[in-house]
């Protein structure tokens, strides 16, 4: 909180940020915290899917059973924004922003039954899938969103580039080894990293559209901007039986309610 206040310029006094556990290695954290969030505020502006994990070595499982990657990065970030859906509808102008990745162009989602890798684990291929994931329930909710009639609540996805954080500290030293024979220019700080996500939260610019996968362009040599993505996304983003499909198969897996997207 102190270092909020000090970063706008704010007293803690003039600003309140209120802390609550989420675990989402468990569907069942995930609707406890939904459950005490909507008791708590009744509606919701903005909710950012963000949290993750990468690269994970060896085949981990979460509370429910899942490939930890899938279960983490994908499933709990369906339920958590089901959950917190009537939250988002009761907001005058609300957005959901899903972090995904270039990996998602590695991903493949044609075998919903096969997701645990319990005979041929690849931590690339899990990352990716769960990249992917995020991407194909950003268009497929977007769409039920717009059949339905819903303009007060905007679904966007994005791809924030190389940033340098912890969260590929899983990574093989060979890979880590040619990151690091990167230029500084094109590894980004986590304050730049954060900037397309930040940017397609809040950006008046941005009020009113939906559906779109917006990549940070510093790989194009155009740092510091970002742009609608259509090259390094999987064909299978785009595919609206595979997108039904794994919709389906969510709802199955979580019991998503996605009260007041179903009325």
């Amino acid at each position: 909180r102190s270092e909020i206040a000090r970063g706008t310029g704010e007293s803690t006094s003039e600003r309140k940020m209120v802390v609550e556990q989420l675990n989402l290695s468990s569907l069942s954290s995930v609707r406890g915290f939904a459950k005490v969030f909507s008791y708590s505020f009744g509606r919701l502006d903005l909710l950012v899917n963000n949290a993750g994990v990468m690269m994970i070595p060896d085949l981990r499982l979460t509370d429910d059973g899942y490939e930890e990657h899938w279960g983490v990065n994908y499933l709990s970030h369906y339920l958590l924004t089901s959950e917190l859906f009537p939250s988002l509808r009761s907001t005058e102008e609300a957005r959901i922003v899903n972090v995904s990745s270039a990996a998602n162009s590695f991903g493949s989602l044609g075998n919903l039954e096969d997701l645990n890798y319990r005979d041929d684990y690849d931590p690339w291929q899990a990352y990716g899938n769960s990249k992917l994931g995020n991407l194909m329930f950003t268009f497929e909710l977007d769409r039920r969103l717009k059949e339905r009639g819903i303009a007060n609540v905007t679904v966007n996805a994005v791809h924030p580039g190389l940033v340098k954080t912890k969260l590929g500290r899983y990574m093989s030293p060979l890979v880590t080894g040619i990151f690091k024979l990167l230029p500084d220019f094109f590894v980004l700080t986590p304050e730049k990293g954060a900037r397309t996500q930040i940017d397609v939260a809040v950006s008046e610019s941005l009020q009113g559209v939906s559906g779109k996968y917006f990549a940070d362009q510093t790989m194009k040599l155009k740092p510091g901007q970002y742009a609608e993505e259509d090259v390094v996304i999987s064909p299978m983003a785009r595919d609206e039986s595979l997108l039904r499909d794994l919709w389906d198969y969510s709802v199955r897996e979580t019991q998503a309610t996605w009260n007041g997207l179903q009325t």
